[in-house]
């Protein structure tokens, strides 16, 4: 197995209201070369079982991971010591991407040559 061409950082923190909406978002890309990092920042809610419904039947590579919370800062620089990607994108729990979003990302990251 290779490794996704984009590691998707999402730090979640009482994000029930949003977080099925933001990872529908990500499980109807056009573009499927990425894995999912989700990083649960010691939620209170129903976040943590809301995400392990909806990566029942994720087709892509996942990694969920819950841990006290520290913040959002922390929490993504945890996430960075995670990805097998060649680049990364951070997803607030909150936002939701249009289908096109991730392979639009990609190409101009290729079309510049960024590193």
């Amino acid at each position: 197995m290779t490794n996704p061409a984009i590691s998707i950082i999402i730090p979640v923190y009482n994000a029930q209201e949003g977080i099925k909406q933001c990872m529908d978002s990500l499980l109807n890309q056009s573009f499927t070369d990425f894995e999912i990092i989700l990083l649960n920042d010691g939620s209170t809610d129903k976040s943590a079982q809301i995400i392990q419904e909806t990566l029942v039947d994720s087709p892509f590579p996942t990694q969920f991971k819950s841990h006290e919370n520290m913040g959002l800062v922390m929490t993504r620089n945890k996430g960075l010591g995670l990805i097998n990607g060649e680049f990364f994108l951070f997803v607030d729990s909150d936002n939701f991407l249009d289908e096109a979003y991730i392979e639009k990302c990609h190409q101009k990251l290729c079309q510049a040559g960024a590193d």
